[in-house]
């Protein structure tokens, strides 16, 4: 038990040291919740004398000190923790179980002149590989105080001599998340071990606020990195001034670490960028821009054609909201899917406050996570087939910024929603979509 407790003071230690004066205000509130939910709210769409119906429709409902992350391997999901290997599960049934065989890797990788030693632990399924690593340090004399690192295939046909490509991001407001952004990246010889700069650092611009080297000379996000084709995308700020949240970016394509970046596209109004058979889609600025508008866009690879897919009227930020290829108008309420450039309408449901959203495999169905007035959240299941939807509202349905809302399947929803217990501030929920239906009224 003392060993335990020591662990745990440890970790308290090492958070307070690396996550941002927010994210700990943020935390604090999540230790809380358990004497702010001394009563829960009944769920609006449930029965309120069946108080337990919430965590029956789950197939899995577990605390823990850290959650579990979904993968880009169906049913693979992983756990971060400070000062160990990243620990891949699997998911079948309701149980989690530990992936057998797990490779590692000991890698040094060179972050703007900071060598930063990191195990992978990757595993390879039909021909996929992906890995994960951590790296944590309290020393003040580190540029970095924490990395996390992701693995993956090397796009087909690489010039390069790496069969890896390894991409870090030094966020750890974004440790617990499944989405995450990266802002270096590399190729890695699997053989000799070898790790190579990919991208050019001496063009990268020092950010005025942190002395560090600014972190938008290279954007990317797992949903970019799944698409990659046959080359390299990937989005930059360098020819803008940093002012906002998101201030304006290009987008760049690149063969490998010894051909120079060939810019794609301008003036974009989003991170979105993806590989499509022979073309490359982003979303950009109409021309017209003063209206307010933007367009999706197509650019054949040899960069020869550019074309207006589709114009969406009303400003990005105020009128739409993204997640992964598809774009919602929350005015509307239609669902666009940015990759097919198809619409559909969601008939007989509005959302206000879309926190986020995330749609199956299939794209047959659609989950939304939504905050309501008084505090209440709200929790809505659509079929996109029969344009019915169930919805679940609680004081507790999910967990803020940590949600980590996503299908594991067609069938089978995760997120995550707070813990009643201080020591183990997550709770992972997954359930079932065919048993929200045949269960809530």
């Amino acid at each position: 038990m003392e060993n335990q407790k020591n662990s745990h003071i440890k970790w308290a230690i090492t958070i307070s040291m690396l996550i941002a004066a927010s994210f700990l205000i943020y935390m604090s509130f999540i230790y809380n919740l358990p004497h702010m939910y001394d009563y829960l709210g009944p769920a609006v769409n449930i029965n309120a004398q069946q108080k337990d119906l919430y965590t029956s429709l789950a197939s899995y409902d577990r605390e823990s000190q850290y959650p579990f992350i979904q993968s880009d391997i169906d049913n693979v999901f992983y756990v971060i923790e400070p000062n160990k290997d990243v620990e891949l599960f699997d998911y079948n049934y309701g149980n989690f179980s530990k992936v057998k065989n797990v490779k590692k890797m000991e890698l040094t990788v060179d972050c703007h002149g900071q060598k930063i030693p990191v195990t992978m632990s990757y595993i390879t399924r039909n021909g996929k590989t992906i890995g994960y690593g951590n790296f944590v340090s309290l020393s003040s004399k580190n540029m970095y105080s924490y990395a996390f690192f992701k693995l993956c295939n090397a796009p087909k046909n690489y010039d390069g001599s790496a069969d890896f490509l390894l991409f870090v991001d030094f966020n750890s407001e974004n440790v617990f998340c499944f989405k995450k952004q990266y802002s270096m990246i590399f190729e890695v010889n699997s053989k000799t071990k070898k790790v190579s700069k990919v991208l050019n650092p001496n063009d990268q611009a020092i950010s005025i606020k942190t002395g560090k080297p600014r972190d938008d000379f290279f954007i990317v996000d797992d949903d970019i990195i799944n698409s990659y084709d046959n080359q390299i995308l990937f989005v930059s700020s360098r020819n803008y001034k940093q002012s906002s949240e998101f201030y304006g970016a290009d987008v760049f394509s690149k063969k490998d670490r010894n051909t120079p970046s060939s810019l794609i596209a301008s003036k974009v109004v989003d991170e979105f960028v993806r590989q499509d058979k022979d073309e490359i889609i982003y979303l950009q600025k109409s021309k017209n821009h003063q209206s307010g508008s933007f367009c999706l866009m197509s650019k054949t690879k040899n960069n020869s054609k550019n074309t207006v897919l589709r114009t969406f009227d009303g400003d990005f930020k105020e009128n739409y909201i993204r997640c992964g290829d598809f774009l919602i108008d929350k005015a509307t309420m239609t669902l666009y899917d940015l990759v097919e450039n198809t619409e559909s309408v969601l008939m007989g449901i509005s959302i206000n406050d879309i926190k986020c959203f995330a749609v199956s495999p299939d794209k047959t169905k659609i989950i939304f996570a939504e905050n309501l007035n008084n505090q209440v959240q709200r929790i809505v299941f659509y079929d996109l087939n029969i344009k019915r939807f169930k919805s679940i509202e609680r004081y507790d349905a999910f967990l803020g910024d940590f949600i980590n809302l996503s299908f594991v399947n067609n069938d089978i929803v995760s997120y995550v929603k707070p813990s009643k217990s201080p020591n183990t501030p997550f709770c992972n929920f997954i359930i079932s979509w065919d048993k929200v239906f045949s269960t809530i009224p």
